[in-house]
């Protein structure tokens, strides 16, 4: 299941501004690595987050509970 567009671009927002603009990665080249897997599917990941510490996972896990992603 993948997130609604919309969803997503205000999870993205909330993301960049909980973690900052350098800690939310959403450019293809970058994430190209990211959807190499075993497993098969039909989409690669929307963005790469690079949370600090605990609280920032926290608060990421928080984000994507709310937005549904």
């Amino acid at each position: 299941m993948s997130a609604s567009p919309p969803a997503l671009a205000a999870a993205l927002a909330a993301w960049r501004g909980a973690l900052g603009d350098a800690h939310v990665v959403t450019e293809p080249a970058a994430l190209a690595a990211l959807a190499a897997t075993t497993f098969a599917h039909d989409h690669g990941p929307a963005a790469r987050l690079c949370p600090a510490d605990r609280d920032q996972v926290a608060a990421c896990v928080r984000i994507a509970a709310d937005h549904g992603v």
